[in-house]
């Protein structure tokens, strides 16, 4: 097994084994339990082919497949997970695969941003199988594993093609509110991310109703002493005084008008090619349409600052390991050579890019979890000498 390459919190580098391509292989002859064979015989029943191999490349909340086919071709399979209890915690998950293929039926008429086709939505015969998607499996590796152990030109291409990603996004046209994209019939929408949400007109409404979920949620904490929670609220009130006059700042059509976003545009769900290009934008659904000082973003995968700082990021469930897939000094380079690179193809997203990255980084802490000391020990020692 070929080795990808990987940056600790302390810049050390360290070859470790890649993401998997597979967590689970099947193939067909061997024993298969009865919730799998049942959202296969629903997709052989659509396709009218037999499923031959499957590989599960994730199991959370949703179950993802990539399947072969008897006439020898690859598709991934999308679908809630049969194993996962979601009904309490994200009863819309099961609505989610269905939604994110009218998004990529959308995104695949109306953009240039590589996402994956759709072969079919499967609404099942039978009762508790999910509705299935399956797609078109792209070319290309993720992110994850292959930019470590790139060349830096390799690297310097794909940050070029992201920014065509991103500038893609920022040029498409989406109703101008503050929510979550919804496709039908070929048409798009902006709704609320949950029932109990508005969608929001403005900028400031949007982050007085963050600044206010966070409130809440230390009014309700009860793992805190009450000294810690009265420091915390004073922190919040004088971040949401900080949040409101940056606002005021970001004035301009460039930095207000909405623009699609990609709420998890991580390693693992950008894939590239050998030259570094990027194949694949993948796993939609979790989306927003947003001002673009919130949407336009540098890739994630070169990001030491915010959230991504590791003096200061807040610790991953489960006690794992973080990485990072570039070192901290090629990282600097790699991040002014994106706004380089996106101020010549495009000035207006550029600006919204600079110009708005102190509130997206506020805006990242805020919603990160509940390490609201982390939190002002990084605005006190980091975002205040900016």
């Amino acid at each position: 097994m070929s080795l990808s390459l990987f940056w600790d919190h302390e810049g050390k580098s360290a070859e470790l084994p890649p993401y998997p391509d597979s967590l689970e292989h099947w193939e067909a002859g061997e024993p298969l339990d009865d919730a799998t064979r049942a959202i296969i015989n629903e997709i052989e029943r659509a396709l009218s082919l037999k499923v031959v191999q499957t590989d599960i490349r994730s199991a959370n909340n949703n179950l993802v497949l990539e399947i072969q086919l008897e006439n020898g071709t690859h598709h991934i399979v999308r679908t809630c997970n049969p194993d996962a209890e979601i009904s309490a915690n994200d009863p819309a998950a099961t609505t989610r695969p269905p939604r994110e293929a009218e998004l990529l039926r959308w995104l695949k008429a109306n953009s240039t941003v590589p996402v994956p086709a759709i072969r079919c939505v499967i609404e099942p015969a039978r009762p508790g199988i999910w509705p299935i998607v399956v797609m078109e499996k792209m070319l290309g590796n993720v992110v994850l594993n292959d930019f470590g152990m790139a060349l830096f030109s390799v690297k310097l291409c794909n940050i070029q093609s992201y920014a065509d990603v991103q500038i893609a996004l920022y040029m498409l046209d989406v109703p101008q509110r503050i929510g979550t994209a919804r496709c039908a019939g070929g048409t798009i929408e902006v709704v609320p991310w949950s029932p109990s949400e508005p969608t929001f007109d403005t900028l400031e409404a949007y982050i007085a109703s963050l600044v206010d979920n966070k409130w809440r949620a230390l009014a309700s904490d009860t793992t805190h002493s009450d000294d810690t929670r009265a420091d915390s609220t004073r922190f919040l009130d004088r971040l949401a005084a900080e949040l409101f006059t940056i606002c005021a700042r970001l004035s301009s059509p460039a930095h207000r008008r909405c623009v699609l976003r990609h709420d998890d545009l991580g390693a693992t769900n950008v894939l590239m090619g050998a030259d570094g290009t990027i194949t694949g934008v993948i796993d939609w659904d979790f989306q927003s349409v947003v001002p673009a000082v919130l949407a336009v973003e540098y890739p994630q995968w070169i990001r030491y600052d915010g959230v991504f700082d590791p003096t200061y990021m807040p610790a991953p469930a489960g006690g794992m390991e973080v990485w990072w897939v570039v070192g901290p000094e090629d990282a600097v380079k790699l991040r002014e050579e994106y706004a380089q690179i996106l101020k010549e193809k495009d000035r207006e997203c550029w600006e919204a890019l600079v110009d708005g990255e102190r509130l997206r980084r506020l805006v990242e802490w805020l919603t990160s979890g509940d390490d609201i000391a982390a939190m002002e020990r990084w605005f006190d020692e980091v975002y205040t000498q900016g």
